[in-house]
């Protein structure tokens, strides 16, 4: 049976846009506690909801790269 190996550029790559993702929630939550003039305990209570965001477009991302990737794949061939 073959090993399957992950490489850490790819793991590093990948960590670096969960991360990117995250930062861009967390700047969209702070803008919206600034529009609409809430409470600062906003940033903490909806750590949950900022999570959830970031995993949904975490995917969303994956999907756009492996469909970009797939038509490339095509084009090439």
């Amino acid at each position: 049976m073959k090993d399957f190996v992950i490489k850490w550029k790819w793991v590093k790559r990948e960590i670096i846009i969960i991360l990117l993702i995250y930062v861009a929630v967390n700047l969209l939550n702070v803008l919206s506690i600034l529009a609409y003039n809430t409470s600062w305990n906003e940033i903490v209570t909806s750590q949950l909801y900022i999570l959830f965001i970031t995993e949904w477009l975490y995917f969303i991302s994956i999907f756009v790269r492996l469909v970009y990737f797939g038509i490339r794949y095509v084009i090439k061939k």
